[in-house]
């Protein structure tokens, strides 16, 4: 029998291992909620959206249905030693099949998918997008809380909201672009190390990280990083002397060409495969608008998926709290104005055709246009974010610009709404909604004023933001299903194992070199 003395160590040891965990977890608590909020939201718009097990749907669509499920199938074999990585006998006549690893599969979260059943793949793509989200949340929070010193609160619903933003639901479609997603805030910490102490580690690992992960939106960032690197001197986040800048220039340049080199394993043969394909044939840059600047405006609100067509507007959805704290933001002396130039360069560039396109490597989108409009979304939830912890100090000095900036919101819903309609809307949702969400906000920010209502007016905003999170994820997988469908889970199921099941008799049949028609 065990004696006293040991049963009574025992126990102690227990409780001083539950009290580092408690401990942990309350001294971490924003970055854990930051984590699991966005995949409840998220888990739970796919359960009322009907995807399996609560209903017959899967989250395949487009070419995600049509193409990546079967890339994702591919590495089941890769780790069982039947392929390979570098060359595919299974694509037509067979052929390299690096670059397409660099475009589709180099996602360290790809891993994730092969941890459960070859026949329940469709839910390890679940999963995998769900911890894309919680990535996502956490890389947002980190940044508000070391880069912005935002609080645990604020910094919590905000990061949710960049983690659930426009962009991310409706390119769930395209799990390959969603880690530039994740390292976009590394990014830019980076980046503002580099100018403000000339330390370039982070940012140099986070510029390999998008790179290799997926060397197309990682080049969008590159370019992004550039901008934002020259932004960050002029608005003083540097000491601004010739010498100093000179320095830092020097620093973010063998930085970047130090993150390109290192990349190259990924992005030699990237460049050699697309030699063979997609480079080919000219462009036109002659000048030409996208869109009209109005139209752009109602992509800010909840439930605005229109498609992901060519003709389709910017994803730039990131909270309607987003949108009132950041024309707020706008208000207060203080606060830079040059980020409004920094904003204006992004608007511009979607507008304008031709600068569009060098942003997507001199090419025009098929599907997915403004594949880097999360890159706004990332900086309008900054900026907010800021204005927001400032509000939270001293409410009394900005409930007057609160109301002013909810009759601005209401008065160009409703320019909007007389305006010439888009064919992909529902005035209901795009306009309603926006209206009824504004509403709610600008009410429980001015409630804030209040020392009684103070606590359960912050409860009640951040209900306010998971829900409406909530209902623009469920709003935009109902659309894009009806823009591009959503197969079932039995349609991949049901059938792909059973062509599995097929050409495995046939290789017990002919274990040699041999070509199968279907």
């Amino acid at each position: 029998m065990q004696n006293t003395s040991d049963i009574t160590s025992s126990r102690g040891k227990f409780k001083t291992a539950a009290g580092k965990i408690f401990d942990f977890t309350i001294q971490h608590k924003a970055y854990i909620l930051s984590f699991f909020l966005p995949i409840i939201i998220l888990y739970t718009a796919y359960a009322i959206f009907g995807v399996y097990p609560f209903g017959e749907r899967s989250v395949l669509a487009l070419d995600l249905n049509a193409q990546y499920v079967y890339y994702y199938d591919y590495l089941f074999d890769v780790f069982r030693g039947r392929e390979s990585l570098f060359y595919c006998w299974s694509g037509s006549l067979s052929g390299e099949f690096a670059g397409l690893f660099a475009y589709y599969l180099a996602s360290p979260f790809n891993l994730i998918i092969l941890l459960f059943p070859r026949n329940s793949i469709t839910e390890g793509i679940m999963a995998m997008l769900l911890l894309k989200s919680a990535a996502a949340g956490i890389s947002a929070c980190r940044f508000l809380k070391k880069e912005r010193g935002i609080s645990d609160f604020t910094a919590v619903m905000f990061s949710c909201m960049y983690a659930l933003s426009g962009y991310f639901t409706a390119h769930t479609l395209n799990p390959m672009w969603l880690d530039a997603v994740i390292a976009l805030p590394w990014v830019l910490a980076g980046v503002e190390r580099v100018c403000r102490d000339r330390k370039f580690l982070m940012y140099s690992l986070s510029l390999i990280y998008v790179f290799v992960t997926n060397f197309y939106i990682g080049y969008m960032v590159g370019i992004f990083s550039a901008i934002y690197f020259a932004y960050c001197h002029i608005s003083g986040k540097s000491q601004a002397t010739f010498k100093n800048m000179a320095k830092s220039a020097g620093v973010f340049a063998g930085a970047s060409v130090s993150a390109i080199l290192i990349s190259c394993p990924i992005l030699i043969p990237v460049y050699k495969s697309l030699k063979l394909g997609k480079m080919g044939g000219g462009a036109d840059f002659s000048f030409a608008e996208n869109f009209q600047l109005s139209d752009m405006l109602i992509k800010l609100f909840p439930a605005t998926y229109d498609t992901i067509r060519p003709e389709g507007l910017p994803m730039i959805y990131v909270g309607t709290l987003s949108v009132v704290m950041g024309a707020v933001f706008f208000t207060e002396k203080k606060f830079p104005r040059r980020l409004a130039g920094l904003l204006g360069v992004l608007c511009l560039s979607m507008y304008i055709k031709p600068v569009d396109m060098l942003w997507h490597g001199g090419q025009v989108p098929v599907w997915m246009p403004f594949r880097y409009s999360f890159i706004l979304s990332f900086l309008l939830m900054t900026i907010a974010a800021e204005a927001y912890e400032h509000f939270r100090a001293a409410p009394k000095r900005y409930i007057k610009r609160i109301g002013i900036t909810a009759a601005a919101i209401t008065a160009l819903l409703l320019i909007l709404d007389h305006a010439d309609g888009n064919e992909y809307f529902d005035t209901t949702l795009v306009i309603v909604l926006p209206l009824i969400f504004t509403a709610a906000t600008c009410i429980l920010l001015s409630l804030f004023d209040s020392k009684k209502m103070h606590k359960s007016s912050c409860v009640m905003l951040a209900v306010l933001v998971f829900g409406e999170l909530l209902l623009n994820a469920v709003v935009t997988f109902e659309k894009a299903n009806s823009d591009v469908y959503y197969s079932t889970r039995e349609s991949y199921v049901d059938d792909i194992p059973k062509t599995r099941r097929v050409m495995d008799e046939l290789r017990e049949l002919d274990g040699g070199f041999n070509r199968t028609e279907k």
